[in-house]
């Protein structure tokens, strides 16, 4: 992967962990999850290797292995990477664009009527 898209791929991710880190803080739980997930995003935006090759190579427990990443961030970090919400694809499959293709999809089904069961 070349460094250029990784290190996109990686800030977008840490921007991910800090909105996470956001919501924590907002629903008042434990300082020391909101620190965790903090903490991975800054070592993920500053220093992490390209988090994509290492779930590749090494899977969940590659993840795992980072510093700062729990086993909780790890699953976290992985789902991104699987749901592909990240700068390689340069879809983001949230984005109506994305969908289209499937809803088109459903709009040419044939439409079931409604039982009138009463």
């Amino acid at each position: 992967m070349k460094r250029s898209i990784a290190k996109d791929e990686n800030d977008k991710i840490a921007k991910i962990l800090d909105e996470v880190a956001d919501l924590l803080e907002r629903q008042n739980a434990s300082n020391f999850h909101i620190t965790a997930y903090r903490e991975a995003a800054a070592y993920v935006a500053r220093s992490a290797p390209p988090l994509r090759d290492i779930h590749r190579s090494s899977g969940l427990q590659g993840l795992q292995d980072l510093p700062t990443f729990s086993f909780s961030i790890a699953q976290a970090v992985a789902k991104i990477l699987e749901t592909r919400i990240t700068v390689d694809t340069g879809k983001n499959p949230w984005t109506f664009e994305a969908r289209k293709p499937f809803l088109d999809r459903a709009k040419n089904r044939p439409q079931l009527r409604p039982s009138h069961r009463r």
